[in-house]
């Protein structure tokens, strides 16, 4: 976690790269090897291993988003993505 990255409460870091500018909003898990540098995470938020979100991009309140999923859009609140690029889980 770099000294310019701001957690809210209760967030969960397991071996992932919280750098820059990244916003993580309270109740966040982020799993290994999750990369976040600037982006803006919202509450409740999980974040899958191997995952990248690509610079200044937004996720919503209680999204998901999967193992391996490479992050190139705003993810919207309650939004499951995966895959790369990311897009919708069709479950």
């Amino acid at each position: 976690v770099e000294e310019n990255a701001k957690l809210g409460n209760f967030v969960t870091v397991a071996g992932s790269m919280l750098g820059g500018t990244c916003e993580v909003g309270d109740y966040t898990t982020t799993t290994g090897f999750a990369n976040l540098t600037t982006a803006k995470i919202g509450s409740r938020v999980f974040v899958g291993s191997h995952s990248v979100i690509l610079n200044e991009l937004k996720v919503g309140d209680d999204a998901v988003i999967c193992a391996g999923s490479i992050v190139f859009n705003n993810v919207k609140p309650g939004t499951k993505v995966w895959g790369s690029p990311a897009k919708k889980a069709p479950f």
